[in-house]
C-alpha cells in the first residue's frame, strides 16, 4: 500500500522535529540516524526515503529551527515601528 503525499510529508516533517530536539540535547555528530530515527518512531530504512543524507537531514533542521525562532520573534514584537527596532535588534 502506498501512502499519500500529505502522509509522507507529515513523516519527514516528524523526523525532522525529532531530529531538532535530539541535535539540541546530544549535537550533530552525537546524534545517529538510529536514534533520531527512534526518536521518531521509525526504522531506520525508512530515512532514506525523506533524505539523501545526514548532511541532507541537518540542512532541514536547521532550517525549521530558524524559520520558528523566526516566527516566534515576529509574533513576540510590538506593533509598527518599535517593533521593527525590537526585531533588528
Amino acid at each position: 500500500m502506498r501512502y499519500g503525499k500529505e502522509h509522507k510529508q507529515a513523516t519527514k516533517q516528524r523526523i525532522i522535529e525529532a531530529a531538532g530536539r535530539r541535535f539540541k540535547r546530544d549535537g550533530i555528530d552525537g546524534s545517529g540516524i538510529s536514534a533520531l530515527m527512534k526518536d521518531a518512531g521509525l526504522t531506520n530504512g525508512a530515512f532514506y526515503t525523506h533524505f539523501t543524507s545526514k548532511d541532507d537531514l541537518v540542512a532541514h533542521a536547521v532550517a525549521d529551527q530558524l524559520q520558528a525562532q523566526n516566527a516566534s520573534i515576529v509574533t513576540q514584537a510590538a506593533p509598527g515601528r518599535p517593533g521593527l527596532e525590537q526585531t533588528v535588534r
